[in-house]
């Protein structure tokens, strides 16, 4: 399965968002799916964050890639609020989700991958 997962700036900063990403990452592949991470760049400020919906190479790395299901941060919302329905119109983007394996998992390979990342993304007792 092909996942796309759209984050704002790296996967590599050591934070608490970005070790979840990683994490996600990590039993992706060891699952044998194909997993490519779309960064953004880190938005202060909602109206700029807004203006990522019209920017013609996210649009077109979204459209070409034909991810099975695309993942994103929920900060990333601002970033591709419009951009969602305007590619799910288009058949370019499959339904949304947030990152999280409890979200609305509608078509096979959705419910799947959800099933699958639940125990992997289960809180660790210290």
């Amino acid at each position: 399965m092909r996942v796309g997962l759209v984050i704002y700036g790296s996967i590599e900063i050591l934070t608490g968002g970005c070790l979840y990403d990683r994490r996600l990452l990590d039993h992706l592949v060891s699952r044998g799916d194909r997993a490519e991470v779309i960064s953004l760049p880190r938005r202060n400020h909602y109206p700029r964050a807004l203006c990522d919906n019209a920017s013609p190479s996210l649009v077109r790395r979204l459209t070409r890639a034909r991810f099975d299901v695309l993942l994103q941060d929920a900060l990333v919302h601002p970033s591709l609020v419009f951009l969602n329905g305007w590619l799910r119109a288009k058949g370019s983007l499959p339904d949304r989700h947030d990152r999280s394996p409890i979200a609305r998992p509608e078509p096979p390979a959705c419910r799947e991958l959800a099933l699958s990342l639940a125990p992997a993304l289960a809180p660790t007792s210290a």
